[in-house]
């Protein structure tokens, strides 16, 4: 039996968009999508993994030491400052209204979405993280060159398919060959609706201070990319002329009506929609793709399946035996009083005209509290700004480090 394919989402990055590839390829709602459980922990969603072999979610690479099974890794990575961008006006849109369902938002963007945190202030202070992709990639929230290190050595020889949000048929039709999925084609998901089009008004005091914090992040996402050049190269001309014609298909599958472009796959896909994009496809002979995926099947190069959270050599058959890398649970509460302080109090004070989502269970910075104190999901912010959210650092919830709350949201 074949390891399960962890994706791993980062938020913003078209990771809506690729889940439609998965439930394209399989019966609907197959994919796993891991989140906390209070009551069951990690167990129905490991189950479901184990079930369908295809999930994911805002998690990092070591997700393998949760589910205690080796899995093949994929993901995707965007432009680290449009990435940023597009997650501020999703959450002045509320999540594309997902917020007025219940769905979840940290303190910072409720207060995005109020109109009080301005685009600026959200890029300069990184506040959707800092560096993500290397906490992401590395497992590891606290951020130096060694992490960048590990990072970059998962992304070689862990992670067995990455690809860019800007070249999505690229990276599909060769996450298409590593998983033994048939089908290399998505429509497009959770894309922020009104966001602007003419340009962000970001100044350049924000832009450079994003560049310059962000550093590692720029360094990891370019060396991606000249390991997706190289891996193309390699593939020589089937790999070209597969890639030709899921191109056209693709073309036509756009021209459909998509009921899900500003849509989140919460509440799943539908399924008339998903038929209607599979008959496109069958208008089509597939032979240059089948034919790509079938030497790419045979070919069938190993699969290291699992990311380290420092440099080892360890068999992978005692890939696990040392202990989960993050946390497979919430910590006890944490005891610092000092989470989002100080933008939470203007919330605070706006209370009597905020939606009723926001002036639930104690206003949103209470739920924001509750979420960070999860140690898998959190990240230390280091500035000493006194404008800048904080997490609770490992030694105050008793934890692991791992990625912020923030990046849990249902964005793409």
């Amino acid at each position: 039996m074949p390891f399960p394919t962890f994706f791993i989402h980062p938020p913003k990055s078209g990771g809506s968009t690729v889940i439609s590839f998965f439930d394209l390829n399989e019966v609907k709602d197959q994919f796993a999508v891991f989140a906390w459980d209070r009551e069951g922990g990690w167990g129905s969603y490991r189950d479901k993994l184990l079930t369908t072999g295809i999930g994911g979610g805002h998690h990092p690479c070591g997700m393998h030491r949760i589910i205690k099974q080796p899995a093949r890794y994929c993901t995707i990575l965007r432009d680290p400052l449009a990435r940023q961008i597009s997650h501020y006006w999703y959450a002045a849109s509320g999540k594309n209204g997902d917020v007025m369902r219940d769905v979840h938002v940290s303190a910072s963007q409720a207060l995005v979405q109020q109109g009080t945190l301005s685009l600026d202030e959200w890029v300069g202070e990184s506040l959707d993280g800092k560096n993500l992709f290397v906490q992401m990639l590395s497992g590891h929230s606290d951020l130096n060159e060694t992490r960048l290190e590990v990072a970059q050595s998962h992304l070689r020889q862990h992670i067995v398919t990455v690809g860019v949000r800007e070249n999505m048929s690229e990276f599909l039709l060769r996450l298409a060959g590593m998983s033994g999925l048939k089908l290399p084609f998505y429509f497009e998901a959770n894309k922020t609706a009104g966001s602007p089009k003419g340009g962000c008004h970001l100044s350049e005091a924000a832009r450079q201070k994003f560049l310059e914090d962000n550093s590692l992040d720029y360094e990891l996402f370019r060396d991606a990319k000249r390991m997706i050049e190289r891996q193309v190269d390699e593939s020589g001309r089937i790999f070209s002329n597969a890639l030709e014609l899921v191109q056209i298909i693709q073309a036509e599958i756009d021209q459909l009506e998509n009921p899900h472009i500003h849509s989140s796959w919460v509440s799943g896909f539908d399924e008339t929609f998903l038929s209607k994009v599979t008959s496109v496809v069958r208008r089509f002979g597939l032979a240059p793709i089948d034919e790509y995926l079938q030497l790419t099947q045979k070919a069938g190069k190993p699969l290291p399946p699992t990311c380290s959270t420092a440099s080892s050599t360890r068999s992978t058959t005692a890939w696990w035996r040392a202990g989960p890398s993050i946390s497979a649970g919430p910590s006890k509460a944490c005891r610092s009083k000092s989470v989002w302080v100080q933008r939470s109090s203007r919330a605070a004070g706006a209370a009597s005209s905020a939606p009723t989502w926001l002036t639930r269970d104690t206003q949103a910075r209470t739920l924001a509290f509750q979420f960070l104190c999860l140690p898998a999901f959190r990240t230390v912010f280091e500035s000493q700004s006194p404008t800048r959210p904080r997490a609770c650092t490992t030694q105050e919830s008793g934890g692991k480090a791992g990625i912020a709350p923030e990046h849990q949201g249902n964005s793409q």
